[in-house]
C-alpha cells in the first residue's frame, strides 16, 4: 500500500509505504502492518522496518510512482500496488477522500488564548458553534452585571480549539494602563464608574442570588428538564423534532447565562475567605481550601449513591452473580435477580447517567453505555465500595483538623472569629453552588441536546445523507435543523459539511495550534487603585482564573504541579483522555487526563489518585477531588505525555509531586 498523503496527520510532504513479503492481502486487510517507510523529498526513511520486504530503493521507486499516479488523476491517492522480479506494478488507485485537512480560518485581530484548561480536545462542528456563543454571551454578561472591566469576551472555533479574546472596556488591547490611571478612569470615565456603581450594588446581593437559586432557580431548572426529557422523541415528526431540538438548545443556552451569572456568588465568597486566612492566619490557597472541603454533595452524590448500590449487592451472592457476568443487560440480570436493586440502578441511571459527560453534545452519556455502567458498579462491588466511595464525609472529616486550628488561631470569642465563621459559612455555601450549578445549568441540559442530536443522526442517516449516524456531531446546528425541514440547500449541504468538518478536526487532532494567535498575551491590570467594591469583585475573578504554569522538574524520576488534595496514594496510571477511555479504569488507577468535567466524579468513586496537565486550586477536578478525598496533583503540564498506562507511580497530593 502506498499514500501520497499521510492518512493520520494529513501531511502532504510525505508518501507512506507499507509492504509484506509474500501476497499483499495482510496489509490490505489491516491484520498486518507490514514494514513501513517514509518518503520525504525522493529520500525514504524507516519508520517501522522488521521483515526487510523492501530495500530504500525500492521504497523510493514505489513512493515515485504514487506521485506520479497522484499527477495524473488530481489528488492524493491510496494505492495498492505489487512487485515481481524487480517489476513494480499499480493494482489499484483511490482517492483519498477523509484526508485531514487544515482549516480556512482567518483570525481576527486580537489577542487569542487557547483554552486548554476547560477544553483540552476539539470540539465536534455541531458544539463548536453553539459553545462559542453561549461562553462569548455568558461570560460577557456576567462581567457586564457585575461590573467587570472586560467590555466583552468573544470565542471563535479553528477545527473544534477554542480560543478566547478578552476586549478590555474601551476595546484598548495591549499592555494595562499604570494603577493610578485605571484609578482616575474608575471616578471619572463614564463607562468605567457605572461598573463601579454595579460592583459596589451587585456585591452586597451575593446571598440574595445563592437562596434565589436554592429556592427558585434550581426547582425551575428541574421541572423544565423532567418535561422535555419526557418528549417522545421517535413520534415526532422531523418538523417537530426540529422545534424540539430548538427548544432544548434554547433551555441549555438559558441555563448556561444563570451559569455565568451565578459566578461572582461561587468565586467571591471564596476568594475573600482566602484573603482573609492570607492576612490573620498566614494560610496558604491551598490549606484554606481545606476548610471548604465537603461542601458540596452534589458532587460526591453520583458515586455515593452508586456506592450504597454496591454495598447491597456485594452482601448479596444473588445479585452480585448477577452483577459480575452483567454487561449491557445489567438491568435485566438483576431484574430477575433482586428487582429492587435493579430498580435502584435503574433510578441511578435516570438521575446521573442522562447528563453530558463533556460540553461538546458529541461524547456519547452514560446511558448510552449501559455496559461501562455495569464495569463501573462492578468495581465497586468486587472492591467492596470502600473509603474511597464515600466521598464527601471523607472530605469533610479532613476538614475538620483546619477548622479547628483555624478557630483557634483566630481566638474564639473575639471578632475575629466571629468574621471568621461569617466567612467560612458564605464560601462554603459559595463553593457548592459551584458544582452544583454545573450539574443542573450545564451537565443535564447539554445531556438533553445530546439525546436530541442523537435522534437527528439517525434520521439524516436513514435518509442516507450521512453515512453512520454519529456524522452529525460534524455537521453544524444550523444545517440540521435546516435539513429536517427538507430545506433543500441544507439537504445537500448535509454531506459536505460532515465530510469537511470531520477532516479539520481529524488535522487539528494532529497538529494542535499554538496557545495563542495573534498579538501576544499582555500583562493582567494593577487594581489597587479602584474602589474596594469594584476591586474586590475584579480580583476575585481574576484570581479564579489565575494559569498555573508547569514546574521544571527537579530529576526525570519526579513530576510537579499544584497540590490539589493532600494525601498520598501509591497505584498503576491509566491515563484518561476523553470520556472514550472509561471503561479502561480500574479500582486503585491513578486517574492521568488533561483536565476533567465535573461529570467525571463517577470515576472518583473508584480511583485512587488524580494526576492533571492543566487545571487550578478552583478548577472542577480539584473541587471533585477535595470533595472525594482522592489526592490530586494538578497542572503538572506533561502528565498525559510522561506517564503511560499500568506505569506504577506514588501521587503525593500534599507535596505536588508525582513520584515516577
Amino acid at each position: 500500500v502506498a499514500f501520497t498523503a499521510d492518512p493520520v496527520t494529513g501531511s502532504r510532504e510525505e508518501v507512506v509505504v507499507s509492504a509484506v513479503t509474500g501476497l499483499g492481502v495482510p496489509v490490505v486487510s489491516g491484520s498486518e502492518e507490514g514494514d513501513q517507510w517514509r518518503v520525504r523529498d525522493g529520500v525514504a526513511t524507516p519508520a517501522s522496518v522488521t521483515r526487510l520486504a523492501l530495500t530504500r530503493q525500492q521504497a523510493e521507486g514505489v513512493a515515485a510512482l504514487a506521485l506520479d499516479v497522484e499527477q495524473l488523476l488530481g489528488g492524493p491517492q491510496d494505492l495498492e500496488w505489487a512487485m515481481a522480479d524487480h517489476r513494480l506494478v499499480v493494482l489499484q488507485a483511490r482517492p483519498i477522500t477523509a484526508l485531514p485537512t487544515p482549516p480556512a480560518v482567518q483570525v481576527p485581530p486580537g489577542t487569542w488564548l487557547k483554552e486548554v484548561d476547560r477544553y483540552p480536545e476539539p470540539f465536534h462542528a455541531f458544539g463548536a458553534r453553539v459553545a462559542a456563543r453561549l461562553v462569548s454571551t455568558g461570560l460577557t454578561t456576567m462581567n457586564r452585571e457585575y461590573g467587570g472591566l472586560v467590555d466583552r469576551f468573544e470565542m471563535i472555533m479553528i477545527g473544534g480549539e477554542s480560543y478566547l479574546r478578552v476586549v478590555p472596556l474601551g476595546g484598548h488591547e495591549g499592555p494595562p494602563p499604570p494603577w493610578w490611571v485605571l484609578a482616575v478612569l474608575a471616578r471619572l470615565a463614564p463607562p468605567l464608574r457605572r461598573r463601579m456603581r454595579s460592583a459596589r450594588r451587585r456585591l452586597v446581593s451575593l446571598t440574595t442570588v445563592m437562596d434565589d437559586f436554592d429556592r427558585v432557580q434550581l426547582p425551575r431548572l428541574a421541572a423544565e428538564h423532567r418535561r422535555l426529557a419526557s418528549v417522545d422523541q421517535a413520534g415526532l415528526s422531523d418538523a417537530e423534532l426540529d422545534e424540539h431540538l430548538g427548544e432544548v438548545v434554547g433551555f441549555l443556552e438559558e441555563a448556561l447565562l444563570l451559569h455565568f451569572r451565578l459566578v461572582p456568588a461561587e468565586v467571591v465568597p471564596v476568594f475573600d475567605l482566602v484573603q482573609w486566612c492570607r492576612r490573620h492566619l498566614g494560610w496558604d490557597t491551598g490549606k484554606v481550601l481545606q476548610l471548604v472541603a465537603g461542601s458540596s454533595a452534589t458532587t460526591t452524590e453520583p458515586s455515593a449513591r452508586l456506592a450504597e448500590i454496591a454495598r447491597q449487592i456485594h452482601d448479596d451472592p444473588v445479585a452480585r452473580a448477577a452483577v459480575d457476568e452483567a454487561e449491557a443487560d445489567l438491568v435485566e440480570r438483576l431484574r430477575a435477580a433482586r428487582p429492587e436493586l435493579a430498580g435502584r440502578v435503574e433510578e441511578w441511571c435516570q438521575r446521573y447517567a442522562v447528563r453530558s459527560l463533556s460540553d461538546d453534545p458529541a461524547t456519547p452519556t452514560l446511558a448510552e453505555r449501559p455496559a461501562l455502567v455495569a464495569r463501573l458498579l462492578r468495581e465497586q462491588v468486587a472492591a467492596g465500595a470502600g473509603p474511597s466511595a464515600g466521598g464527601s464525609s471523607a472530605s469533610a472529616a479532613s476538614s475538620a483538623p483546619a477548622s479547628s486550628e483555624a478557630r483557634a488561631l483566630a481566638a474564639p470569642g473575639t471578632r475575629d472569629a466571629t468574621e471568621l465563621d461569617r466567612l467560612l459559612g458564605l464560601a462554603r455555601r459559595g463553593y457548592a453552588l459551584r458544582e452544583t450549578s454545573a450539574f443542573w445549568t450545564a451537565s443535564m441540559p447539554g445531556g438533553l441536546v445530546r439525546r436530541t442530536m442523537v435522534e437527528a443522526g439517525s434520521r439524516l442517516h436513514a435518509r442516507r445523507l450521512l453515512t453512520q449516524p454519529g456524522d452529525v456531531a460534524h455537521v453544524e446546528l444550523d444545517t440540521v435543523r435546516a435539513a429536517l425541514r427538507d430545506d433543500p440547500a441544507a439537504v445537500q449541504a448535509v454531506t459536505g459539511e460532515a465530510a469537511r468538518n470531520r477532516a479539520e478536526r481529524a488535522w487539528v487532532l494532529q497538529h494542535p495550534g499554538p496557545d495563542h494567535l495573534g498579538d501576544p498575551p499582555s500583562g493582567v491590570p494593577d487594581l489597587r487603585g479602584l474602589p474596594g467594591p469594584g476591586r474586590r469583585l475584579n480580583q476575585a475573578l481574576m484570581w479564579s482564573q489565575e494559569r498555573h504554569e508547569p514546574v521544571p522538574p527537579r530529576d526525570a524520576s519526579v513530576l510537579v504541579g499544584v497540590a490539589g488534595c493532600s494525601g498520598r496514594h501509591t497505584g498503576p496510571v491509566r491515563v484518561v483522555r476523553t470520556p472514550r477511555d472509561f471503561d479502561r479504569v480500574r479500582h486503585g488507577d491513578v486517574l492521568v487526563c488533561p483536565t476533567t468535567d465535573p461529570a467525571w466524579s463517577v470515576l472518583f468513586g473508584i480511583a485512587g489518585a488524580l494526576v492533571t496537565d492543566h487545571g487550578g486550586l478552583l478548577s472542577h477536578a480539584a473541587i471533585v477531588a477535595r470533595e472525594h478525598g482522592l489526592p490530586a496533583v494538578l497542572a503538572t503540564g506533561a502528565a498525559t505525555q510522561r506517564l503511560h498506562d499500568d506505569q506504577v507511580v506514588t501521587v503525593d497530593g500534599t507535596t505536588g509531586v508525582v513520584l515516577t
